[in-house]
């Protein structure tokens, strides 16, 4: 890993086959399938995002929540014997999510409400 934000685990075990998987933060994670038959992955991120991007490829977005009831985003990707894949956040759409951040509290509700945007 190259940063604080970084993990990697390397041989994991997922039932008959061995993984590697690496993330950056809370906006790109890659698997790669190094040992067995094809693999279905559920690659989850945190928010409600429209699209992900799978292998830079724009992929439509499932949305929902999780356990706790935070908003989450997802796609389901196939991973055969020896593939490797990058999904991550569309960096338009993490660039548009911390510039509402900064906004001022009442601004950043009414452009979440103007864009139809809500729980």
């Amino acid at each position: 890993p190259a940063g604080p934000d970084e993990a990697e685990l390397r041989s994991v075990p997922v039932f008959e086959n061995t993984v590697h998987v690496r993330h950056r933060g809370k906006t790109e994670t890659v698997l790669e399938n190094a040992a067995g038959g094809e693999i279905v992955w559920k690659a989850v991120f945190p928010g409600r995002r429209e699209t992900l991007l799978l292998d830079d490829a724009e992929q439509t977005a499932s949305q929902g929540r999780d356990d706790n009831g935070r908003n989450i985003s997802w796609i389901v990707v196939r991973v055969g014997p020896g593939e490797r894949r990058a999904v991550r956040v569309s960096a338009s759409e993490d660039a548009e999510r911390r510039e509402r951040r900064a906004m001022p509290p009442a601004r950043a509700a009414a452009d979440a409400f103007s864009w139809g945007r809500g729980s």
